[in-house]
């Protein structure tokens, strides 16, 4: 299925983002914005936009109650950490008050409501990024309606990272399946998981897409890269990939 999906992202034959998105000379009001504390950023943006989206259900709420921040002093990329059940997910991430640190810590606070929801349990990468993905989304589209200033230097951030993860991340993963000996490498989930993303919350109620955020290990099953692999448009360029069987984990690493 990914070989049946992988040409279509790479020729841009597939929506790469939501249609309300989808208008030109987008010009930041204020290209040095410069935003509050991490912690008011969750409270005032993220927190916001996510009930919003959800609704105020008891579940969004304590799963947005259960998350624990901390600083990343090692300069690593930023990532989410789950110690487990009966523990909080932690956030680790720097923070300079840039708009990309904003839409990164959408990203990583997807994944720990994602955690949450799902008691902790094991969810595959390329899903557990959609969810990520997701938040971004949710983000931008709360900020839409709220604040079309922050808005507009959010999607400029948003489009600049798409182009690397519908570019270079997908030439990793074209040349994975080239050579099944290749090294794994786990920007390998993203071409895919971005374009479902968008698919997802363009087509998907809230109820849905937080049984997909609670479904753990089946959240693969429920993602229609069937559908997706079907999409044609006019626009849509055959890029043929070699033919080889596609092994269950490698559809869900």
């Amino acid at each position: 299925m990914i070989q049946d999906v992988l040409p279509r992202v790479r020729s841009g034959a597939l929506p790469q983002e939501p249609t309300r998105f989808c208008f030109p000379a987008i010009k930041p009001q204020n290209s040095r914005l410069l935003l509050t504390s991490r912690q008011a950023c969750f409270c005032e943006y993220i927190k916001l936009a996510l009930i919003s989206f959800f609704g105020n259900v008891n579940s969004i709420g304590d799963a947005l109650t259960e998350i624990e921040f901390c600083n990343n002093l090692n300069g690593s990329i930023p990532y989410t950490r789950d110690d487990g059940p009966k523990t909080s997910p932690v956030v680790v991430m720097g923070w300079q008050g840039q708009p990309n640190d904003l839409i990164c810590l959408a990203h990583e606070v997807a994944h720990a409501v994602q955690i949450n929801l799902s008691g902790h349990a094991f969810m595959p990468p390329m899903a557990r990024e959609v969810c990520a993905f997701l938040g971004e989304l949710v983000l931008l589209g709360w900020l839409h309606t709220h604040d079309k200033a922050l808005f507009a230097s959010l999607l400029r951030v948003w489009r600049t990272e798409n182009e690397r993860y519908l570019g270079e991340h997908a030439e990793f993963l074209a040349a994975g399946l080239l050579k099944p000996t290749a090294p794994y490498k786990y920007a390998m989930n993203y071409p895919l998981a971005r374009i479902m993303a968008v698919h997802v919350f363009e087509n998907w109620s809230p109820k849905r897409i937080m049984d997909l955020f609670s479904s753990g290990q089946n959240a693969v099953q429920l993602l229609p890269f069937e559908l997706l692999a079907k999409f044609e448009t006019a626009a849509h360029l055959a890029i043929d990939l070699p033919k080889k069987s596609v092994k269950k984990e490698e559809l869900t690493a």
